[in-house]
């Protein structure tokens, strides 16, 4: 069983097949995904991560824990996991949010001006983390890194992505 230090791995987007791109880890080749932001004690998560191993024994799938400090998430490779870009991940991902009808997109005011077919950025937060299982931490890292893209767009110039009310728009293909 492998145990995973941060310093040892880097965080990635990757993909399985017919799924939405979602965060995960990379160690040395090796692609891992998350199935929840469920984290464990050292004894149940070695214990949930060989009887996932035992299950799944004689197939190409592994199970890994990775150290959260001193808490364990379990991390799974199976085949056809792939590693993608983040402009391709988060493109799709845009996407998804525009279609979901999970993110409320609508008309929404920022300093006295309307905006219309818009969100704000606590919304988008909330959704990165509930759908790409991360933290709200890394949810405003990923929503900057949308912006960066151009794939959104503050309604105000030079606003940094913020976990607030502050309103966005999906940029214009």
């Amino acid at each position: 069983m492998l145990i995973l230090d941060p310093e040892n791995t880097r965080p990635v987007f990757i993909q399985l097949p017919n799924a939405l791109p979602s965060l995960g880890i990379r160690f040395g080749q090796w692609c891992f995904f998350f199935k929840d932001m469920v984290f464990f004690e050292g004894a149940e998560a070695k214990k949930r991560c060989q009887q996932w191993l035992d299950e799944h024994e004689g197939s190409n799938e592994t199970c890994v824990l990775f150290n959260n400090h001193g808490k364990y998430r379990l991390g799974y490779y199976v085949p056809g996991l792939q590693r993608i870009t983040s402009q391709e991940a988060l493109t799709q991902i845009c996407q998804w949010m525009q279609t979901s009808g999970y993110l409320d997109i609508g008309k929404h005011r920022w300093q006295s001006r309307q905006y219309p077919e818009s969100f704000k950025g606590a919304d988008a937060v909330s959704w990165f983390s509930k759908y790409l299982l991360v933290s709200r931490k890394v949810s405003l890292s990923i929503g900057q890194r949308c912006i960066d893209l151009k794939l959104i767009q503050p309604v105000q110039d030079n606003l940094l992505f913020q976990d607030s009310d502050a309103v966005y728009c999906f940029a214009k293909a």
